[in-house]
């Protein structure tokens, strides 16, 4: 049975709903008669579709959520203005950590059994969210090189904030964070 691309029980309802029950339980607490139940497919189908069980589902998650990433940065490619296109990415993570009130899956994922066999998938993923932060700075007139760094620490600081939210119950860094990086990313040296 091939996959729809779209609808519920096409492949982006299917990757949402494991990605959901991903974030939700864990990479090692989601079972996949967990995820049988998520995605309203029988455990069979879905090592039909996903032969390389959990770590492929876990790679074709991570793929839609840099897809998902890079059409709302398409959306605004038009938008000459840097700022206003760090305050969309920053607004697309906002929406991805619902407000900083849930965790990335990719850094469940770090912290899961299969750590070491997803350490591919995690750092591509990693890398080029950073590098489309690094490549809007720099379009902003910082120097490439400090472009990265800010990226980094951008990065990092996203997501250490989700982190501390979800262990205090407190999102206002998060918040901060998201409202001031645009602006800060881009402060002149």
């Amino acid at each position: 049975m091939a996959l729809h691309p779209t609808g519920p029980r096409g492949r982006d309802g299917i990757l949402a709903a494991i990605e959901t029950e991903l974030r939700g339980r864990g990479y090692d607490g989601a079972s996949m008669a967990d995820l049988s139940e998520a995605t309203g497919l029988g455990k069979s189908s879905l090592y039909h579709h996903f032969p390389g069980g959990k770590p492929q589902m876990v790679a074709a998650c991570a793929e839609a959520v840099q897809a998902r990433l890079a059409a709302r940065l398409a959306a605004v490619t038009c938008v000459s203005c840097p700022h206003e296109k760090l305050v969309a990415l920053f607004g697309a993570f906002n929406a991805y950590f619902e407000g900083g009130t849930r965790m990335c899956l990719m850094t469940l994922m770090a912290t899961s059994s299969a750590a070491e066999a997803l350490r591919p998938v995690l750092a591509s993923n990693i890398a080029a969210t950073i590098a489309t932060i690094a490549a809007i700075v720099t379009e902003g007139g910082i120097d490439p090189t400090l472009a990265r760094q800010r990226a980094e620490e951008a990065f990092a600081q996203v997501q250490g904030a989700v982190l501390m939210g979800q262990a205090t119950g407190n999102t206002d860094l998060f918040r901060r964070l998201v409202d001031g990086l645009p602006q800060g990313l881009l402060k002149p040296v």
